[in-house]
């Protein structure tokens, strides 16, 4: 959703300030830009299993495969995560905010698997 609406803003300021084929060649390119993440952007799971044997775990193709997870950033709204050599953004309306605050407590306090 945050992402629809910088985009709306982008076009805004184009429309208000440049010629008309600006706005509407940045009105066809956020959208299409839009659709490709919204429809392409895979929906990361994680989960952490406490206990020996235990440790962070990513749902991939159908079932849980174990990953390392470290932080690079934590926020009171953004977390940056390194899940396995990927990093990731997580943003507030990517969560729940109780999940971010479980999510948070455990990067803070579950051993580093970096």
């Amino acid at each position: 959703m945050l992402s629809g609406v910088l985009a709306g803003g982008v076009v805004t300021l184009a429309a208000a300030y440049g010629p008309p084929w600006l706005a509407a060649t940045a009105s066809v390119g956020l959208a299409l830009g839009l659709w490709r993440e919204w429809r392409g952007a895979p929906t990361l799971q994680l989960r952490w299993v406490p206990g020996p044997g235990g440790g962070w775990q990513q749902y991939r193709a159908g079932r849980w495969e174990a990953v390392s997870v470290a932080s690079f950033y934590l926020g009171p709204w953004l977390l940056g995560l390194r899940i396995g050599s990927r990093q990731c953004w997580v943003w507030p309306d990517s969560a729940e905010a109780s999940q971010r605050w479980q999510l948070r407590r455990l990067l803070l306090w579950a051993p580093d698997q970096a």
